[in-house]
């Protein structure tokens, strides 16, 4: 008989939840996960023989190349050869599929296969209940994907009432499995109620998370923003420290966890259909960026100045974070790290160029910077169809030494807009580097006068991603300053753009008091690293973690546009 999950899971918690059983909770989350989640390798092939690994996290599919061997990255059910080979790239002459690197000889030729689709019978396509799909990064459809295309991704869309990644779960099943997943996310949220903050509590929960959601098997609305009220949390955690303390394995964990998030695909899941409204698609993906910013000040309150730089990488997050002196960033290019895939295939990644010595005007003088660059493998927002590449997402926070007087004077409104005024450059401060997610079409020949406006064109645009108003927006002070098929380029004039917020309530400051630059008496000087972590430790964010403290997150993007045209100064661009 077939195990109801659902069944026993609330069975389980009927008990260990009245009673404050904390550990039964979690045990009982940890042995449904792993029922559920196992992996069906009864019809793999014979793994061996193709220099791979035994299959273990992909329906009948072998794991990745044994050591010694290269081929398809990750999991694949292709042959993979020995690194000594140096012949079969792509392009090369071939008379047959084991003449190529990739295994694949079309019209004498190795070429790129296409990714697959996830399926219990290696003869059907999503297990005979569903179609497979190909997306890019905003989760439109595209006509295809191989595997050197980094940033696209095959996905089954299934039959009404079938669920799973490979459509194999029946209406009966699926319902089950959604309830159950549902469910366990509802009890680590009691668990959350319950608890006190810890750095024990976070590896239990982040753990648990990363086992209890999977996307594909959870169809309600309200069953996928109650898992993403729960990684919400483990962001108010990280935000205030609690990575610290936590096991060495906790901070991947977490950003596994954020990274299924994230692929869940706003976009494609909440439709109209489905009966969920636009404000709770709104809400999932706050709750994913909101965590994807708490795992970046978690992981800056991990490290110390001058420390190598801390990357987590997964499939849909990737992350780099440094804790340096200002000056070490001057001419500095800041990207996201790579994929492993990205790295064999040779992906070019997005990247921001500091011109001169760029981020020294957000601090004045002696300085250290937090600086984090962060690349989505699915752009987590809704309404993201127009968008043409990956979001980029970079992250400051910057601390200033001043000499400490005795006399203290508020920092006026005057003040800041002087500042403002002269942090736009005549010539740009820095340069987004932008790349699209599939090959556009452009007129390049058009790019000597890209701003006479009696020409009919489209160019791309820079845009970022505005909170308050829940939709994307120009970049300030950016204009395009060339652009390919591939990518495009964008010079910005106001370096303060990349600075942190000034005069925001969130912003990173050395007293509660926003009349005072620095209230203590520890001779100490404004915004140090000790200031830091006291003051939002003080700060009495425990009544709800919805209240996060967040450092300047500015995140880019690159869109097509049509219609009318700009004539701004310095943003004259044909949209």
């Amino acid at each position: 008989p077939s195990f109801n999950s659902s069944k026993y899971l609330q069975n389980a918690l009927s008990k260990h939840i009245p009673s404050g059983n904390i550990d039964g909770i979690f045990q009982t989350i940890n042995l449904v996960s792993s029922v559920v989640s196992v992996v069906n390798c009864a019809q793999s092939p014979n793994c061996t023989t193709l220099f791979r690994y035994q299959c273990i996290d992909t329906v009948n599919t072998c794991y990745v190349c044994i050591q010694g061997y290269k081929g398809v990255v990750g999991s694949d059910n292709s042959l993979c050869i020995p690194e000594t080979k140096t012949s079969g790239a792509v392009g090369s002459p071939c008379t047959s599929s084991l003449d190529c690197l990739y295994s694949l000889c079309a019209n004498g030729v190795c070429a790129a296969p296409r990714k697959n689709c996830q399926s219990q019978s290696p003869n059907t396509i999503c297990s005979g209940h569903g179609n497979c799909y190909y997306y890019d990064a905003s989760q439109n459809i595209v006509s295809n994907c191989t595997i050197l295309d980094t940033l696209c991704t095959a996905k089954c869309k299934c039959d009404p009432g079938y669920g799973a990644a490979d459509c194999s779960l029946n209406p009966l099943a699926s319902a089950d499995r959604s309830s159950a997943r549902s469910s366990m996310c509802g009890a680590l949220l009691h668990v959350i109620s319950v608890s006190d903050r810890s750095p024990q509590l976070f590896d239990s929960v982040a753990s648990a998370l990363l086992s209890a959601f999977e996307d594909t098997e959870i169809y309600t609305a309200a069953g996928k923003v109650q898992c993403s009220t729960v990684l919400r949390f483990l962001g108010t955690l990280a935000t205030k420290g609690f990575l610290r303390g936590a096991l060495a394995k906790t901070a991947g964990v977490y950003s596994e966890a954020s990274s299924q998030f994230v692929g869940s695909g706003v976009t494609d899941f909440f439709q109209p259909t489905v009966g969920s409204p636009p404000n709770e698609a709104i809400r999932f993906a706050k709750d994913i960026t909101d965590a994807v910013v708490g795992m970046t000040q978690g992981t800056v309150k991990t490290m110390v100045v001058g420390q190598v730089p801390v990357s987590l990488i997964t499939s849909n997050v990737r992350l780099t974070v440094t804790n340096d002196l200002v000056s070490q960033l001057h001419g500095a290019n800041l990207s996201p790290p790579r994929t492993n895939s990205e790295s064999v295939y040779g992906s070019v990644q997005p990247k921001i160029v500091v011109v001169g010595n760029g981020l020294a005007f957000c601090s004045g003088k002696s300085a250290y910077a937090q600086v984090s660059t962060l690349q989505y493998g699915t752009n987590p927002h809704a309404e993201s169809t127009a968008l043409q590449t990956p979001m980029m997402q970079f992250t400051s926070t910057i601390s200033t030494r001043v000499p400490r007087t005795t006399s203290k004077k508020k920092k006026t409104l005057a003040a800041f807009v002087e500042l403002a005024v002269k942090a736009i450059t005549v010539t740009p401060a820095y340069y987004i580097i932008l790349q699209y997610a599939t090959t556009r079409n452009f007129n390049l020949s058009l790019q000597a006068k890209p701003y006479d406006r009696h020409l009919n064109v489209t160019l791309p645009e820079c845009t970022l991603y505005d909170y308050d108003k829940a939709k994307y927006v120009s970049c300030s002070n950016c204009n395009i300053s060339s652009y390919t098929n591939h990518n495009a380029t964008f010079g910005c004039y106001n370096i303060h753009n990349l600075c942190p917020a000034i005069g925001s309530k969130r912003r990173l400051t050395s007293s509660n008091n926003d009349d005072d630059d620095d209230d203590d008496d520890d001779g100490d000087t404004e915004d140090t690293p000790n200031d830091y972590d006291t003051k939002v430790e003080d700060n009495k964010y425990d009544q709800d973690f919805d209240d996060f403290y967040h450092s300047r997150a500015s995140q880019f993007y690159s869109e097509e546009r049509k219609g009318s045209y700009s004539t701004s100064q310095r943003n004259l661009i044909g949209d």
